[in-house]
């Protein structure tokens, strides 16, 4: 190393070649001190911005199956209303119940009631769904914490929703009050409702595994 090339300035020292000499990787450069370089952590994982666009699909595709139950209790309500027993003719009105499926699915003891429910509790879920959907694609925590609760709530419902379906179409195939062939379509029918709610257990189990990782918690913290 070298003294100062002219009096009254500062030293520069120099390395064998002759440049100044450069500070090593790691080591203070420019007056920081080497313990404030800044750590960035790990990047967004995908499966943030993944399920914030699904949220969002799957809540337009639970408003299109609310709506047709809302439609279909509607009709069932409107069937049942037409097919008074103090209208003219009793007679016709008792043949016309005996062979309508609907109305022997509606007509079993707390299926409407419990359709209303699962109409009422799905809308809250979907709005749960779509404010998940939103918070997550800004990436706050917030929406992590509504996906989860929606994941829990949604594999409740359709566990409790699994069994009602899977009952209410053993008792109508079951059943001697109505004519075979209608107690059986009708009992299909709901059995398969009930069938078609396990493949909607996947969703909210993968939502609840994937919110639930610590890289997506951590990641949202830091936000």
């Amino acid at each position: 190393m070298s003294g100062p090339v002219n009096p009254g300035q500062p030293p520069v020292f120099q390395n064998p070649s002759g440049y100044p000499a450069q500070p090593s990787y790691g080591q203070p450069y420019g007056g920081f001190p080497s313990g404030q370089f800044v750590q960035r952590g790990p990047g967004k994982p995908a499966s943030i911005l993944i399920f914030g666009i699904f949220h969002l699909v799957i809540a337009f595709f639970s408003f299109l199956w609310l709506a047709w139950l809302t439609a279909m209790l509607v009709t069932a309500r409107s069937r049942m209303d037409a097919m008074d027993p103090q209208f003219d003719h009793p007679g016709l009105i008792r043949a016309n119940r005996a062979n309508d499926t609907l109305l022997a699915i509606y007509e079993q003891t707390g299926y409407t009631q419990y359709q209303v429910f699962v109409v009422v509790i799905g809308a809250v879920l979907t709005l749960v769904l779509i404010a998940a959907g939103i918070l997550l694609l800004m990436g706050k925590e917030k929406g992590r914490d509504l996906s989860v609760s929606y994941s829990v709530a949604s594999i409740i419902l359709n566990v409790v929703s699994i069994v009602f379906q899977l009952y209410t179409g053993s008792m109508l195939m079951n059943s001697n009050d109505m004519p075979t062939r209608i107690a059986q379509q009708a009992g299909m029918m709901v059995i398969m409702g009930g069938l078609i709610l396990l493949g909607c257990l996947i969703y909210p189990a993968l939502t609840c595994i994937f919110m639930t990782r610590r890289s997506v918690k951590d990641y949202l913290q830091r936000q």
